[in-house]
């Protein structure tokens, strides 16, 4: 295997490292060698070696709906959805407010597809569909070291988003925080396999490890409560039973493309296109026949799709019932538009005043330092010189747009 992943091992090269490295080895053993095909090895995918990671902290997905849904603050929830207008005057045509997850299209055709299904056999409790609105973001928990997190959140959209903004309501559920790899990885990969671990091969541990938590999370429990419902008495001493259904799922881009199985700055994003097939012949080609993933072999299969020899813990659960996961990633404001876009476009329109002169510079930092603030902290007041963008935060940006 070490010879396998080592450069120049074709040619002349490649012959004088197998005789050097290998072959007048004191410890080389022809014998060892009987049995081998190089074009199929019998190390099947169930048989390769396991990495564990311990210490994985999480709650259980459906003790937390139970939870939120039976606290004192599930009495300002909105269990049933419905359609927002608002009418200017007397005799106008009414306007349709959108806002709220409650009062969104998706919620009502959700809510219609599960109150359409056949009650439960002896069950005459109200159905209610209880939205799942996950998020995630690794992040630094400090401004020196290597300290960081990666935690894992619920938010349900039954609750208003101004109820969801107050600290106060703890309106955000802690459900996980996914590991890292290992420090000790590199070590053990050396061990089984005689070299240190590629980048390609780091990345795919890590979507691996992603999405087996996911499975983890993801229980039969769960799965079952999604298509029969759970029996829950809420907060108002009431049993109904909940549905729980993921509604959206937000993070950023790096993470989005490892949640959806897909790679990063792909070219050829087709997630509508079946393609469970295509990852099972590329795992295949790397676990049970040797081939590298980022090689030649698994990137022509992969590469139309611009697709991961990942199974998809989203597409596992919910294959048999219909469930789309690639909709449940929504445009993550913060990290797209504020921290990506128009970042990028301030950044621009920075580089364009400096090459119009100095004077074009400061002109601008005079014109930001005159604006004053409006409402309560939701814009500051710009005491810096907007054109050094020192240190400024996702609200800064905002601020600035």
């Amino acid at each position: 295997m070490q010879l396998a992943y080592s450069k120049n091992t074709s040619g002349l090269p490649g012959i004088q490292h197998l005789n050097d490295k290998v072959i007048q080895q004191p410890n080389f053993d022809p014998k060892d060698l009987r049995g081998l095909n190089t074009t199929r090895v019998s190390v099947k995918e169930k048989k390769a070696v396991e990495l564990e990671v311990s210490g994985v902290v999480h709650q259980d997905l459906l003790s937390v709906l139970k939870e939120a849904y039976m606290d004192e603050s599930a009495s300002e929830f909105n269990l049933r959805g419905f359609k927002q207008m608002w009418q200017c005057k007397k005799g106008s045509e009414p306007i349709r407010v959108h806002g709220e997850v409650y009062t969104s299209n998706a919620f009502l055709d959700m809510e219609r597809e599960v109150l359409a299904s056949p009650p439960e056999p002896g069950c005459d409790l109200e159905q209610v569909v209880a939205p799942i609105m996950a998020y995630s973001d690794s992040t630094h928990l400090a401004s020196f070291g290597t300290a960081s997190l990666w935690p894992g959140y619920l938010w349900f959209g039954s609750q208003s988003k101004y109820s969801c903004a107050k600290p106060s309501k703890l309106a955000a559920h802690h459900l996980v925080y996914f590991p890292s790899l290992p420090e000790t990885l590199e070590d053990e990969y050396k061990q089984h396999f005689g070299s240190a671990p590629t980048d390609s091969i780091k990345t795919h541990l890590k979507r691996e490890l992603n999405h087996e938590i996911w499975k983890v999370l993801l229980t039969p429990e769960f799965l079952d409560a999604y298509v029969h419902g759970v029996v829950v008495e809420c907060a108002d001493g009431i049993l109904r039973r909940l549905y729980p259904w993921f509604f959206t799922y937000s993070a950023d881009y790096p993470e989005k493309v490892l949640l959806a199985s897909i790679k990063n700055m792909g070219t050829h994003l087709c997630p509508r296109k079946a393609r469970r097939k295509l990852v099972e012949k590329a795992r295949k080609k790397f676990f049970k026949h040797g081939k590298p993933i980022n090689g030649t072999v698994v990137e022509d299969l992969l590469r139309p799709d611009s697709s991961t020899a990942i199974w998809n813990a989203f597409s596992e659960a919910f294959e048999e019932l219909g469930f789309n996961y690639f909709q449940l990633f929504v445009v993550d404001l913060m990290h797209e538009v504020e921290l990506g876009v128009f970042k990028d476009l301030f950044t621009h329109l920075i580089q364009m005043c400096h090459a119009m002169g100095k004077d074009t510079v400061q002109e601008l930092n005079e014109r930001f330092r005159k604006i004053p603030t409006f409402g309560r902290s939701t814009i500051r007041w710009f005491v810096n010189n907007v054109s050094e963008m020192k240190k400024l935060g996702a609200r800064d940006f905002e601020d600035l747009l």
